[in-house]
């Protein structure tokens, strides 16, 4: 926790059970009104940490934009992602497709934070 930037990994019972409710959601709007909300960077980081990344981009962008996510959360997600992928993409490859195109923009804006 020396570290400059350094987020604390293990969670307190609380902050589990804070970060397995919003993770269990089932309703996808719902997720990402809890993700909106979340106070705490340390929560957030591990909800970034422990979300299944296959289940769509919204849930991440809620947590990208919310003001308490932390550097390091935004250099995970940026791996997490694969966003140097994402920003490989060509037009022609993310034309018609709005699921892709939230992915780059999601690797764009995280490029911009991290100064990449």
């Amino acid at each position: 926790m020396d570290t400059p930037g350094a987020i604390r990994l293990t969670l307190n019972s609380e902050e589990q059970r804070q970060v397995d409710t919003i993770l269990y959601e089932e309703n996808l709007e719902k997720m990402c009104q809890q993700i909106s909300k979340v106070s705490s960077s340390i929560i957030l980081h591990a909800i970034v940490n422990h979300y299944n990344w296959d289940d769509g981009p919204e849930p991440m962008i809620e947590a990208l934009n919310n003001p308490v996510c932390a550097v390091i959360t935004f250099m995970d997600m940026f791996e997490l992602m694969e966003g140097d992928y994402w920003l490989a993409q060509t037009e022609e490859e993310l034309d018609g497709l709005p699921w892709k195109q939230q992915w780059r923009e999601m690797a764009e804006k995280l490029q911009v934070k991290l100064e990449l």
